[in-house]
């Protein structure tokens, strides 16, 4: 078949326009799917799995006024004000209506108008023994120290600083509570006194007392 002039022209161009077509149909990666897209409608646009939203150095996102940001379809109501608080605390957040235990913390001049005391007691059963009572970290808290059954006299080693204690002494033997090494404080049998640590022992703060 022949053509002339602008005919064939016309079937060349026709020819390599099918041509182009088929080649980007074969190259074309099938597998590819958009992460980012927006929705048909335009109003939503939307972060697929796998994808990622990128605020580069010196972008922002602005929340405007009447806007809401929602973290797993809540709502974040804390103003930027209240948030900012935030900036460099780590652990827990102490507020002035919620309860919290705190440990090993340090209150500079607090003003504790209703407090609750909470006196602990430490026993201890000499199980017949005079082996020392030597008060662990948990024990050395509490205000009174009750002991039994000692099977002679016994001795309560106390730690070497500002502490005071009440010896309830049920034990059938007399108990001396002391430091490591010192002489400290007597209880006999079936009395209960109180003592301090104080010039490198511990000292009377009342005489023993039946009870």
């Amino acid at each position: 078949m022949w053509f002339k002039g602008g005919h064939m022209k016309k079937y060349l161009l026709l020819v390599f326009a099918v041509c182009l077509v088929a080649t980007l149909a074969l190259a074309a990666d099938t597998t590819y799917t958009t992460k980012f897209y927006v929705q048909q409608g335009g109003d939503r646009a939307v972060v697929a799995d796998g994808g990622s939203l990128d605020v580069e150095s010196g972008g922002e996102i602005d929340v405007e006024s009447g806007a809401s940001l929602k973290l797993a379809g809540t709502a974040v109501t804390s103003t930027a004000t209240e948030l900012n608080k935030l900036a460099g605390i780590s652990g827990d957040v102490i507020t002035t209506t919620n309860t919290k235990t705190m440990t090993n913390k340090t209150l500079t001049s607090p003003v504790i108008n209703t407090p609750s005391v909470v006196q602990s007691v430490a026993f201890h059963n000499y199980g017949a023994s005079s082996a020392d009572w030597i008060l662990s970290a948990t024990e050395q808290k509490a205000v009174l120290l009750w002991v039994t059954n000692a099977g002679a006299t016994s001795d309560i080693i106390a730690p070497e600083e500002a502490r005071m204690f009440f010896v309830y002494n049920n034990s059938g033997q007399s108990v001396t509570i002391k430091k490591s090494g010192g002489t400290g404080i007597t209880v006999a049998d079936a009395r209960v006194a109180g003592v301090i640590y104080a010039s490198g022992d511990y000292v009377r703060l009342t005489p023993d007392g039946a009870f």
